[in-house]
């Protein structure tokens, strides 16, 4: 067990100042004082895995998700395909993958396969170990961009 002078000498304290905290605050008021640790417990009572989340990392993901409800048809493909890129970062996948998603699906398309596999993560329906795989298989099975415009820049008409 540590005397009082080794705490004094860990916590850089004077005898004095020790004894006006001791005095003066209540015990809520010293824990608030002191500098919190950070502690990491990979393991409940139950001895069950518990994985860490990366809240930067999350956030960023909300915000490109935020990023692309914002947008439609005129939308360039291109701007689509950096913000596809950013949601799948950590995901192998062949270059110019996703320009060609969003050169052939629409971003309403798009977000709607977003929406679904949120749903079913959150309800637990599918578990998703490859998001940007298990999105590619969804896509394909949607309708593809129609093509309204000619070489011309002018409308096809509808036969």
């Amino acid at each position: 067990m540590k005397s009082k002078s080794d705490h004094r000498e860990i916590s850089g304290l004077s005898k004095e100042d020790e004894e006006w905290l001791n005095n003066n605050l209540t015990l809520n008021e010293v824990n608030k004082v002191k500098p919190k640790e950070s502690v990491s417990v990979n393991r409940s009572v139950k001895d069950t895995y518990k994985r860490r989340v990366n809240k930067t990392l999350s956030l960023s993901k909300r915000e490109i998700i935020e990023q692309l409800k914002l947008c439609d048809y005129q939308t360039p493909p291109k701007f689509i395909s950096k913000l596809l890129q950013r949601l799948f970062a950590g995901y192998d996948t062949k270059e110019g993958h996703w320009l060609y998603i969003a050169q052939h699906w629409n971003p309403r398309a798009i977000n709607r396969v977003i929406n679904l596999m949120t749903k079913q993560h959150r309800r637990g329906d599918a578990t998703i170990l490859n998001s940007a795989a298990y999105f590619t298989y969804l896509i394909k099975r949607r309708k593809q961009r129609r093509n309204l415009t000619s070489s011309n820049d002018t409308r096809k008409q509808k036969l």
